[in-house]
């Protein structure tokens, strides 16, 4: 059997730290600010490849069975000791999020990215398992999987974090996957930042229509008469999604391929502004979001 692995990391302190900026407008705004200062990210990667036929000494492309898995990840640093619990309640969202629910066990991003690969690998020769299993003739039943993992910081301020995870994938098939998802994290609340907890209703009329004006927007047509033109399934059915990310003025709700449209459509992005979204926010998320544009 053949096995690669390799493990790299680099500091990202200085480019990914970001100044808190009028910190006069709002006590609050003040506090929160100072906690994106307390961290600060450095980069790691994990590699793996895996065939069962390397005794075959064959190229990679010539292969009819191996793995082949990326991760490439950005994760948190305490500037302080006193700042490691912060740091590690991120760190376990992070793993959670990245890999799979059962990583937030780890307060340690590389480690759980090592402990991912494996149980990726031992997933994957599950299923050569039960291929073989079902045929004598397991040399002409290929079994190739590719997958590429990652995640870059998008926003880092007022308090919150947004990390985009991008996810690319093929296990067969006519062509692979692509998504990107978000974690939100609220660093003076500790804890994930939903469209459940940032809303006062998720499911208002009012937010769906602005999500809506904001489609509009993105396809450049005239009004949601128009969206199913653009391969929306249905715009009557389009609902408020929790993927989306925070940046200096506006939140950005993700649609990823299938979820309201056809995979030839790509990705599909709904940008709202703070402005436009204060009357549908809680107290506390629009004080923090609108304070420094008061």
């Amino acid at each position: 059997m053949g096995t690669s692995i390799s493990m790299g990391c680099k500091s990202l302190a200085a480019a990914l730290t970001i100044t808190a900026v009028c910190a006069s407008c709002n006590p609050d705004s003040s506090k929160s600010d100072s906690l994106n200062d307390l961290i600060s990210w450095d980069t790691t990667s994990a590699d793996l490849f895996y065939t069962p036929d390397s005794a075959l000494n064959l190229p990679k492309d010539s292969l009819r069975r191996y793995l082949d898995l990326t991760i490439r990840g950005v994760y948190p640093v305490a500037k302080n000791e006193e700042d490691k619990l912060l740091v590690d309640s991120l760190t376990r969202e992070i793993n959670r999020h990245m890999f799979d629910k059962k990583f937030d066990q780890y307060g340690d991003f590389e480690e759980a990215a090592k402990s991912y690969t494996q149980s990726i690998k031992a997933a994957y020769q599950e299923d050569l398992r039960a291929i073989d299993s079902l045929s004598s003739e397991t040399n002409r039943i290929p079994h190739i999987v590719w997958m590429d993992i990652s995640d870059s910081l998008v926003y880092n301020g007022r308090g919150f974090i947004s990390l985009q995870v991008e996810n690319q994938s093929y296990t067969g098939g006519a062509h692979g996957m692509e998504s990107s998802t978000y974690l939100n994290y609220d660093l003076l609340n500790r804890h994930p930042l939903s469209t459940g907890t940032l809303f006062n209703n998720r499911e208002a009329q009012e937010l769906i229509a602005l999500v809506k004006e904001g489609l509009v927007r993105y396809f450049g047509v005239s009004d949601t008469s128009q969206l199913e033109n653009q391969g929306i399934y249905s715009a009557d059915e389009i609902s408020v999604p929790d993927n989306f990310y925070l940046s200096e003025d506006s939140i950005h709700f993700v649609y990823n391929p299938y979820e309201i449209a056809p995979y030839v459509v790509g990705s599909i992005e709904s940008s709202v502004s703070f402005k436009d979204l204060e009357g549908t926010m809680k107290k506390e998320y629009r004080d923090r979001l609108l304070s420094i544009r008061r």
